[in-house]
């Protein structure tokens, strides 16, 4: 996790005493576990009573690993499922992005003249039924964000800054 001040702390750590070292280690891994937890709190779930759904895999592939180079101590917050992106930024026009899709009806209107293409706001996608005989057709303009990792972050950034502060003070 980057934090305003670390890269100072990352410099000068090579040269701390391996006491500070360990403890300021284990302060930025604890940042991550706790940013780790409040993300997987507020990962949004889908049908979690009822079984499941895609939202459980999103809790589940949110980790958090710290590692140690060079004189530098990170931990990365991350979210593994292929749709969390998508959960915290939104998609389409609930963001702004605008996509229209072009229709084009069969068959011929009451003038007995061909349909006219026309233009919808969003995206369609196809439906079939049970039996799987008739397509049906969903239009869908897009999800709304629904912030989890962003959050988390958020609030591990000054208790981690808070920490490293009162560490830095101590081992002077």
């Amino acid at each position: 996790m980057n934090s305003e001040g670390l890269e100072t702390v990352a410099e000068n750590l090579e040269g701390l005493s391996s006491a500070l070292a360990g403890a300021i280690a284990r302060a930025v891994q604890q940042a991550g576990e706790d940013a780790a937890g409040k993300a997987r709190q507020d990962a949004p779930t889908r049908g979690a009573g009822e079984g499941g759904g895609a939202g459980v895999s999103l809790k589940n592939s949110i980790t958090a690993k710290t590692e140690a180079s060079g004189g530098l101590i990170s931990t990365v917050v991350r979210a593994a499922a292929p749709h969390a992106q998508y959960v915290e930024f939104g998609t389409g026009w609930a963001v702004g992005h605008n996509c229209y899709t072009v229709v084009q009806r069969k068959g011929l209107n009451k003038k007995g003249e061909p349909y006219k293409p026309y233009t919808i706001k969003g995206w369609i996608y196809p439906i079939k039924s049970q039996g799987g005989e008739k397509t049906s057709f969903r239009v869908t303009q897009g999800m709304a964000p629904r912030p989890f990792m962003r959050p988390a972050m958020e609030m591990a950034r000054p208790i981690l800054r808070a920490k490293l502060q009162r560490l830095i003070k101590r081992g002077e």
